[in-house]
């Protein structure tokens, strides 16, 4: 996939990364309309988005990565501030 999108196979999701128009450069383009740095989430199927996450404080989104619960999960186990919380997994 391109660097600022990823397929979730399971759950026939395309997830898109969207960076807003960087401040410095508005002034050089006043017909810009300014959309936040954000994640959308579109079926495969009907193409239409059905969520979106502003990402707010973030200027662009460099790359986009679909990563597996379980795997997700495996490195929260590892932190040491959830060592006392891995009954809970």
């Amino acid at each position: 996939m391109g660097e600022k999108s990823d397929i979730s196979g399971s759950l026939g999701l395309y997830y898109m990364g969207v960076s807003a128009f960087c401040r410095r450069y508005l002034l050089l383009n006043l017909t810009v309309r300014q959309t936040p740095t954000m994640v959308r989430a579109i079926p495969k199927e009907t193409r239409a988005q059905v969520g979106e996450l502003v990402l707010s404080g973030i200027e662009q989104v460099a790359n986009m990565y679909v990563i597996p619960k379980r795997l997700v999960l495996a490195m929260l186990y590892l932190q040491p501030d959830l060592v006392s919380k891995r009954e809970a997994f």
